[in-house]
């Protein structure tokens, strides 16, 4: 039985620093209070968007054209708050020290 716990911890351990080399690990405990604060922000403004849409796709807002440019400007707003985590998710400072990005540095160069 404890052998199967330390298989289980190596093989996540190795499926998490595969992740980790591409970079796609996101830990929402190393986040800073400045990253959680982006973060929120980021799934604010696509609430915001998304009722937005639907307030002029249920026609509460009477005047046709207002609805539907209020409707466009809500897809906008959606698009860019997933441009914005896309950017958030992928970018280097949430992926390990200063240690880990020198050698990721140095192995690009010898390439």
């Amino acid at each position: 039985m404890r052998d199967d716990r330390k298989e289980k911890k190596k093989s996540s351990a190795k499926r998490r620093n595969v992740l980790v080399k591409q970079g796609r690990s996101v830990s929402f405990r190393r986040l800073s209070a400045g990253q959680l604060l982006e973060l929120s922000g980021i799934v604010f403004q696509c609430l915001i968007g998304l009722a937005v849409i639907s307030i002029a796709i249920l026609g509460i807002i009477r005047p046709l054209w207002l609805g539907t440019l209020f409707s466009v400007l809500g897809s906008a707003n959606v698009m860019l708050a997933g441009a914005r985590f896309y950017y958030f998710c992928t970018s280097d400072r949430l992926n390990g020290s200063l240690v880990s990005r020198a050698i990721r540095r140095s192995v690009r160069s010898q390439n």
